[in-house]
């Protein structure tokens, strides 16, 4: 694709964020009635559990309110919740679609990515650059890539050259569906799962006023506890793997 570098913004169109809101606002509800109507624990407990999950839903909203994509005559600038990247032309590597593994455990997730490589083999995605987002606003991904692309390639400058220790870590991220850590947040997700559901039969069967440690087994805390033990044990696990296989 030829012409002028087109510049802009991207960020989440308003019928997906109206969406994320009902998702995340119905999980919270679902938490405070559960943790009401649980017998088992005391008001402080319950209302930290209640807290912590109304400050982890608020900060989701913000997240997809705030982060962009936004691109200029000097770089690509990717904003998130508390941090700004700013990647210079020249020192991209590649902007490339990857597939979105968490399409595997949500058919409602993007199945394609954008991620931006620099010159330290260093992978960034581009937050709102999805097929499911851009379609709401009557744009197509490929489309939208291309002029990255075009635009990367006119600006980089004519003494850019491939990095090869870059390239080769974009082959060996390329072996690999999952980051170790989109990895553990997959087999975090499932835990959280495993969790909710045995909170609800904790609350059916009557199991979560059973004594200790058994009925921390079926309360609202392990919903908190799980995920982020399998996160953190899963992606260490898989980072020490890899290494042992290069």
């Amino acid at each position: 694709m030829s012409g002028a570098p087109r510049f802009g913004e991207y960020r989440i169109s308003a019928p997906r964020f109206r969406w994320v809101c009902v998702l995340f606002a119905a999980g919270m509800v679902s938490v405070v009635v559960q943790t009401a109507a649980d017998t088992g624990l005391t008001v402080p407990v319950k209302g930290l559990t209640d807290l912590a999950t109304a400050a982890a839903v608020t900060l989701v909203l913000v997240w997809a309110r705030r982060s962009a994509t936004i691109t200029s005559r000097d770089c690509i600038t990717v904003r998130r919740l508390v941090r700004v990247a700013r990647i210079a032309w020249p020192d991209i590597q590649d902007i490339r679609v990857e597939t979105n593994p968490a399409a595997v455990a949500s058919a409602d997730a993007p199945k394609g990515l954008v991620a931006v490589y620099d010159s330290g083999g260093h992978r960034t995605t581009l937050p709102h650059l999805s097929q499911a987002n851009l379609a709401a606003q009557g744009l197509s991904l490929r489309a939208e890539v291309e002029h990255l692309r075009s635009a990367w390639m006119q600006l980089r400058g004519e003494q850019w050259v491939p990095e090869p220790a870059a390239i080769s870590k974009i082959a060996e991220r390329a072996r690999y569906t999952f980051s170790p850590w989109m990895a553990g947040l997959l087999w975090a997700t499932a835990a959280e799962l495993l969790a909710i559901l045995l909170t609800v039969i904790g609350l059916v069967s009557g199991a979560d006023s059973r004594p200790r440690p058994v009925s921390f087994l079926f309360s609202p805390g392990l919903i908190l506890i799980l995920p982020l033990a399998v996160y953190v044990i899963t992606s260490v696990a898989t980072v020490i793997v890899r290494r042992r296989r290069r």
